[in-house]
């Protein structure tokens, strides 16, 4: 808050202006709309996400909106900063800019709770006179607020003194609003401040409905942020939107993308072609979309890796980058990805340590037993787990597999919102141990029927046929000892235990004193760079 200091410059230096110095202390580092950390700043492209820009806009320039919130949604990956960026540029450029806070997942503090309204504060009193001056009032009326909760910490600096601004029409109004956008919501702090902070905006929003103040949120579609967006739905609050990679306009944008990044590519290296040498070939583009779907950081990882400066021969690692993406044969030190690879390395070290034998197992399956994917009926009912247990194991992977909503059709299935990812599970070169963990259930014998496709697929891609909710997957007799060793009374006639819940039982023991830390060496890739074909060595030990 650089721009904020430099405001006080010319202060008094009495009680008020002292009590802004002292919440500068309590400020979030590196959020703001144009800090340096943020470096290069991702915008929009040109001609991209049009359709959905032209539905903000009309959303925010509606003095009749009934919505006070929007939720921007969608995988990891997709554009949603980007998009936020934008966003908060143009509202910037408007003058309807209060605030905007963009979390991040790399050296995020622990007191973030503490600091996250007073960040806001701050922002709002740099842009906004008459809004200082009662902030600075509220400080010195109350000079602990910065010590005490989130919900009091809102009503001091943030709600109380924004109403007095209202009544008085010196800020905003329906017809200018306000925007303030939090900018990868699910990063900001634990679950329990992410999930306080939407209900406390969400309360402020339905008590003062006639204010002109409206909220950006933006997010991965986690469950506890998806709870909180339903809820604001159905008070008829907010609006949903959804940055999807498998739609029309997602695939179009990707596509002008890659276009224009591949002409200032060739232009680059123009001594590299021949005057009259088509580049990339109709070949190489119908490769590059079939690879790219609507996915926009895989397609930014494309034109990175093959505009690369210092090999500087784009023509060849654009052929290096298809043979990767297409048969995996790159070696390591080559593969365009590794950007891709960070990211999903931050999703994996998300996984509940607890939860990690059954959710390496959830996703073996989905790897290797099913490329449509299964519903989840099937995968409770062949791992003997129930609905609560299913939910626990996915949980903090949701940005990266679609997970059905409760109360989905029964025919919903779980699948990889993109190839890239299951494609970084299965190589050890990329993943480490995951990779091998994963591969244990290869060829596990209670799913093989699963590659088996049924009698009526499809000539583009086959469903897998697999056992319905009310069928059992026979499992093996187990022995007293076996039964015992999972809580079981052997003579009271119950239900046998899975070999799942065999397996877990086996390894509670150990999976007691795993770790984030352990979780973290299990996705170092495998210095040897070769992958096992074999089960053998690759059972899992918890």
């Amino acid at each position: 808050m650089i721009e904020f200091q430099r405001s006080l410059g010319g202060a008094s230096g009495d009680a008020m202006e002292l009590s802004l110095v002292m919440l500068l202390a309590n400020v979030l580092p590196d959020v703001e709309l144009d800090s340096p950390a943020r470096f290069p700043l991702s915008r929009c492209h040109r001609g991209t996400r049009r359709y959905f820009r032209n539905r903000v806009t009309a959303w925010l320039i509606n003095s009749h909106r009934e919505e006070h919130i929007l939720w921007i949604t969608g995988p990891a990956g997709v554009g949603k900063s980007t998009v936020a960026q934008s966003i908060a540029e143009h509202c910037h450029q408007t003058g309807r800019l209060g605030a905007a806070l963009f979390f991040s997942r790399a050296g995020q503090s622990d007191d973030v709770a503490e600091r996250v309204i007073p960040t806001l504060a701050c922002q709002l009193a740099l842009r906004f006179p008459d809004y200082k001056a009662l902030l600075a009032a509220a400080l010195v009326d109350n000079p602990g607020v910065t010590e005490k909760d989130l919900h009091a910490q809102f009503l001091e600096l943030i709600a109380r003194p924004l109403k007095k601004l209202q009544r008085r029409r010196l800020l905003f109004s329906a017809q200018n609003p306000l925007v303030i956008v939090l900018d990868t919501l699910d990063a900001c702090g634990g679950k329990a401040v992410q999930t306080d902070l939407v209900n406390i905006i969400t309360a402020f929003t339905q008590e003062f409905l006639a204010i002109g103040l409206l909220w950006i949120f933006c997010c991965r579609p986690e469950p506890r942020l998806r709870k909180s967006l339903w809820r604001t739905d159905a008070l008829g609050l907010s609006r949903h939107e959804v940055l999807s990679m498998d739609d029309v306009e997602a695939r179009d944008d990707v596509e002008i993308i890659l276009r224009d990044g591949l002409h200032d590519i060739r232009k680059q290296y123009l001594y590299r072609f021949g005057p009259s040498e088509i580049w990339p070939t109709p070949v190489h583009w119908w490769r590059l979309m079939k690879a790219t779907s609507g996915f926009y950081m895989f397609a930014s990882g494309i034109l990175e890796y093959v505009g690369d400066e210092h090999q500087m021969d784009p023509r060849a690692l654009l052929e290096l980058c298809l043979e990767f993406i297409e048969n995996s044969l790159v070696p390591h030190t080559l593969h365009p990805f590794h950007t891709l690879d960070s990211l999903y390395g931050q999703i994996v070290l998300s996984i509940n340590p607890d939860s990690l034998p059954l959710t390496t197992r959830i996703l073996g399956l989905c790897v290797y037993h099913s490329s449509d994917g299964l519903t989840v009926p099937d995968i409770m009912n062949l791992l003997g787990i129930d609905q609560r247990t299913l939910n626990n194991a996915l949980d903090g992977l949701h940005s990266v597999i679609h997970v059905p909503a409760p109360g989905a059709d029964d025919e919903a299935r779980i699948r990889f919102y993109h190839p890239s990812f299951p494609d970084f599970l299965k190589d050890p070169n990329r993943s480490g141990q995951i990779a091998q963990r994963i591969l244990a259930y290869k060829e596990d014998p209670y799913c093989h029927h699963l590659q088996q496709p049924t009698s009526g697929a499809s000539a583009s891609g086959s469903r897998a046929n697999i056992a319905g909710p009310s069928t059992r997957v026979a499992e093996p007799s187990l022995g007293i000892d076996d039964r015992l060793s999972i809580g079981g009374d052997p003579f009271q006639g119950g239900e046998p235990a899975t070999p799942l819940q065999l397996q877990l039982a086996r390894g509670s023991s150990s999976r007691a004193s795993f770790s984030s830390s352990s979780l973290e060496a299990l996705i170092t890739p495998d210095p040897s760079g070769v992958q096992t074909t074999s089960r053998k060595g690759t059972e899992l030990s918890w």
